[in-house]
């Protein structure tokens, strides 16, 4: 062989070499990516959400009582109504409630108007000023709501903004709930997982509803009672506790 063509083969064999490397790498490197990919895969997830209910009778109740006066003047307007809030709390308070359980809620006085006709059309011209007063109050013997209501009209008060009833042990029964909705979830996603062929994993993430409020009854009017009235008739009926969560499992 002459030096000529020894050189090419060298040559061949070193150019060679280096593919041969590069392809290895490659070779090797792949399976390790791959791996990598299912590594990344996102695990299987099953979520769910579980409820529990219960009915309670309620045994309290939150009324707003309130006074609304009008007066030429905004002076007769604040100081006829400071009266008659006055005897509202005081008779409030005759009736067995508590001073911790009266709060002041609103207090307000306002300029009214009224539509006047001329030539121009209409305008707005001062018709006196309105005050109002009304307190929150937390009745803790529903047997004694109905009195309540009527000795307060029967010293002024004109209006009811609420009335919401309520349990005292509401607390305490919506975390008993709980519990039965955490149940009520992990039965269902056992349920729904099993039904797929698959088995329940491992809890991922629990998160808690928010504890529903009493609900409050629309604003009524108070008459202003009469001589010897009777006690306002007063229903608690029952009301509802709810308690709900959100959760999560793996599906194996």
């Amino acid at each position: 062989m002459t030096a000529s063509v020894r050189r090419s083969a060298v040559s061949r064999l070193i150019l060679a070499a280096p593919l041969a490397t590069a392809s290895l790498l490659l070779a090797m490197g792949a399976p390790a990516r791959a791996g990598s990919e299912d590594a990344r895969q996102p695990p299987r997830i099953v979520s769910v959400s579980g409820t529990a209910t219960r009915d309670v009778t309620p045994d309290m109740a939150t009324i707003v009582i309130g006074v609304t006066t009008r007066a030429p003047k905004a002076a007769e307007a604040l100081n006829g109504n400071s009266q008659a809030a006055a005897k509202v709390i005081a008779a409030v308070r005759q009736a067995g409630v508590e001073s911790r359980d009266v709060q002041t809620n609103t207090v307000s006085i306002s300029q009214n108007f009224r539509n006047k006709r001329d030539a121009s059309g209409y305008t707005q011209e001062p018709d006196g000023f309105t005050a109002t007063n009304s307190v929150s109050v937390r009745v803790r013997d529903l047997g004694k709501l109905g009195p309540l209501l009527t000795a307060a009209a029967g010293e002024g008060a004109n209006n009811i903004n609420s009335l919401t009833f309520d349990y005292s042990g509401r607390k305490k029964v919506a975390d008993e709930l709980q519990a039965e909705a955490v149940r009520n979830a992990q039965a269902t996603a056992q349920r729904l997982v099993e039904a797929a062929g698959s088995k329940l994993g491992q809890l991922q993430m629990i998160s808690a509803g928010q504890l529903p409020m009493p609900r409050p009854y629309g604003a009524m009017k108070m008459m202003r009672a009469e001589a010897s009235p009777a006690a306002a008739p007063v229903e608690a009926g029952e009301m509802t506790i709810t308690s709900s969560v959100q959760a999560a499992w793996t599906i194996e």
